[in-house]
């Protein structure tokens, strides 16, 4: 079984590694034919074809890629994830909602205390201790390579609210030398 005739597509995140790996090897574009026959064409010597100011020779790399020794170098269609890119068009629309000052206040009031509360139950035992003994869960910490952990360790805030009440958040929020103020509902 031919893993070329099998696979129509890869999904990838937009990362730039994998946009260039696809760029470079993918099946709709051959870049390196395409610069090595714009370089043939042009009578001058242009940017990035052939001995540059730098000393740079440009050499034909598709000769390499073309010698067929059984393993082939071309990837399969390149297709960027759907769900990545709207978490993307989601982050940046938040941060475009910050241009409102009523919404920057509620935000940092709100977010601010979320982060007190992240930051002391991650580097206490004792206040992680104290979150699991008031609501019998751990709080989930956001960070930036977790797609929707932002909205995960809210959505978990709000659970222990809902779950075991506001006495519960206030016991939190006050327990062990926390100096978090009482979170009023939003």
């Amino acid at each position: 079984n031919d893993i070329h005739t099998t696979t129509y597509c890869t999904t990838t995140d937009s990362g730039s590694n994998f946009l260039k790996a696809f760029r470079v090897f993918g099946v709709e574009n051959n870049d390196i034919e395409t610069e090595a026959r714009r370089c043939e064409s042009d009578d001058t010597d242009s940017e990035g074809c052939g001995e540059g100011s730098d000393g740079v020779e440009f050499q034909d790399a598709s000769r390499v890629l073309d010698h067929d020794d059984g393993f082939e170098f071309q990837l399969p269609k390149h297709q960027k994830c759907a769900c990545h890119i709207l978490n993307l068009v989601s982050s940046v629309d938040a941060q475009k909602a910050l241009s409102n000052e009523h919404y920057k206040k509620l935000y940092r009031s709100v977010f601010g205390k979320c982060q007190a509360l992240w930051n002391k139950s991650s580097r206490s035992a004792l206040a992680a201790e104290a979150v699991e003994a008031e609501s019998r869960f751990q709080l989930l910490r956001p960070n930036q390579t977790r797609w929707n952990s932002t909205f995960m360790a809210v959505d978990r805030i709000l659970q222990i609210y809902k779950e075991a009440g506001e006495g519960a958040l206030r016991n939190i929020c006050t327990s062990r030398g926390s100096k978090v103020s009482v979170f009023p509902l939003y």
